[in-house]
């Protein structure tokens, strides 16, 4: 049976990459599925790093975690904020943000930062970038849709959420970039 030619350049692209053919997506040349999976990683390391932080910190009886989880939901939904799942939903949505933060880091990094010199960069990058966006969400974006979200917190808690964040992600896409420098160093 004839498959349709977006089938066969999807099946090359994915199923055949091991066998010498190009990892990068057919219709998006900056689509590299190494990164993808990188930045998935780096999204849910950085994601847990965060929400043990901020048990951590809830432990010293300074805040109550259940807000916090309630509160990310609210930014989204009042309704499924104040459900039953609002909870829940927040630690999703938190994973979920999390995952994308880290696919963008990953892409970005790598096409900022040339492989050869990313082991002293890209951790600097993936920090600096990071408190970047803690600055943008904490001082405009929430201000303006969730405010009460940002006084859940202190600042300088958030923050270092955040900067937790940029180090666990840094540490898997550096894990990532030491075993690609090897294989191609063996092959």
């Amino acid at each position: 049976m004839h498959q349709p030619r977006f089938n066969r350049m999807l099946r090359t692209s994915y199923i055949l990459k091991g066998k010498g053919m190009s990892n990068t997506h057919p219709f998006l040349p900056w689509f590299n599925a190494n990164r993808f999976t990188m930045g998935t990683l780096a999204g849910l390391a950085g994601g847990a790093a965060e929400i043990a932080w901020i048990l951590l910190y809830s432990g010293l009886g300074n805040v109550d975690t259940i807000e916090v989880a309630r509160g990310v939901t609210l930014t989204f939904s009042s309704a499924a904020a104040a459900s039953s799942m609002g909870v829940i939903l927040g630690v999703v949505i938190h994973m979920l943000i999390a995952v994308l933060l880290g696919i963008a880091i990953a892409v970005l990094s790598r096409k900022i930062i040339p492989l050869s010199r990313s082991a002293l960069l890209e951790p600097c990058f993936v920090v600096a970038g990071l408190v970047g966006v803690w600055a943008l969400n904490f001082h405009v974006v929430l201000p303006l849709i969730n405010p009460e979200f940002v006084h859940l917190l202190p600042l300088e808690v958030s923050l270092a959420s955040k900067v937790f964040f940029g180090i666990a992600a840094a540490f898997v896409l550096s894990v990532a970039d030491i075993r690609l420098a090897r294989r191609r160093v063996s092959l």
